[in-house]
């Protein structure tokens, strides 16, 4: 499906534990490979591995920038990086928000262990992975 090639991820979230939790999927896909990390947005737009990354999963709700603006920055700046939100609060997401700021897909921290791999070997694919249950037509505003 990926095939031999290895695909650089960095990940964004105010919560260390969920990005260790992060590292110990990836250990189990080796077409992925972490090359940085992140705890809040505006450190993700600075971290000097940002632009080598194929791949940046990022915390929807962060304190200082949240994941939507940070998304349409980097898609603005390095559109090849595929942009993946992850949020505890599926509620809280809209998919016209996502796919306008260039997320490719979404993965909910509740079933992060299960979906993570099919969303990013999705994604890498140049395919969208949303869930269904994520709002069509409404917006935050």
């Amino acid at each position: 499906m990926i095939g031999e090639r290895q695909f650089n991820i960095i990940i964004a979230d105010d919560h260390q534990d969920f990005i260790e939790g992060i590292k110990v999927l990836l250990l189990k896909h080796k077409s992925f490979k972490l090359i940085g990390e992140a705890n809040s947005g505006k450190e993700l737009l600075e971290h000097p591995q940002l632009y080598r990354a194929d791949i940046a999963i990022i915390d929807i709700n962060m304190p200082d920038l949240n994941g939507i603006d940070v998304g349409k920055q980097i898609n603005f700046i390095s559109p090849k990086v595929k942009l993946v939100a992850v949020s505890l609060y599926n509620d809280q997401v809209y998919l016209n928000d996502l796919i306008s700021s260039g997320f490719r897909g979404f993965v909910s921290k509740i079933h992060i262990a299960n979906q993570l791999g099919v969303v990013l070997g999705k994604v890498v694919q140049s395919q969208f992975a949303f869930p269904q249950e994520i709002k069509l037509t409404a917006s935050r505003k």
